[in-house]
């Protein structure tokens, strides 16, 4: 017993102090762009100086593309970074298709169109603004009228709100 206590605190005693040190860390943000064509969409991200192994690429619920890794720089050193994109409307997530180019330190990812990608409305900014302002008149109608009604019903009165805000002359007072 006494001997093998030994050789574990002998073994402990060869390894190097610089082994025993926590990890220091050097974050960063890598750069990235996309590029769209119009069967996919490609998102580019540098990574110089990273090998496929210590990448982490995943694709969450929520349509959000996650990139994580970490290297070793020297001694104690580490370099990590954490990214998260957003996916692109009218792509299919689930088709997500990741390749590293080690010489360049380039990872590539794809993102293939969806096949029901609806068309780009043909609407002037005219028509847009009219649209609004239609929505917006109806809105403060509805309410004005909504409000209206809970008047009545409160002051126990039977107005006629079908066409407009006046009062019925069959009302007695």
């Amino acid at each position: 017993m006494v001997g093998s206590i030994q050789k574990r605190n002998n073994l402990m005693e060869e390894k190097p102090a610089a082994a025993w040190r926590p990890r220091r860390y050097t974050d960063f943000k890598p750069q990235h762009r996309w590029l769209s064509d119009e069967k996919c969409k490609t998102l580019i991200v540098e990574l110089p100086g990273f090998k496929r192994e210590q990448l982490v690429f995943l694709v969450d619920t929520s349509r959000q593309l996650k990139l994580r890794g970490e290297r070793h720089i020297e001694g104690d050193r580490w370099s990590r970074f954490d990214m998260a994109v957003r996916a692109p409307k009218h792509c299919n997530a689930k088709l997500v298709t990741a390749k590293f180019d080690p010489d360049n330190g380039l990872l590539y990812v794809t993102l293939p169109g969806s096949a029901s990608k609806p068309p780009p409305p043909a609407t002037d900014c005219r028509d847009r603004r009219r649209r609004l302002q239609l929505k917006a008149y109806f809105a403060l109608h509805y309410t004005l009228r909504k409000a209206w009604e809970r008047l009545c019903k409160f002051f126990c009165l039977r107005l006629d709100v079908k066409d407009s805000f006046k009062r019925d002359d069959s009302v007695k007072r």
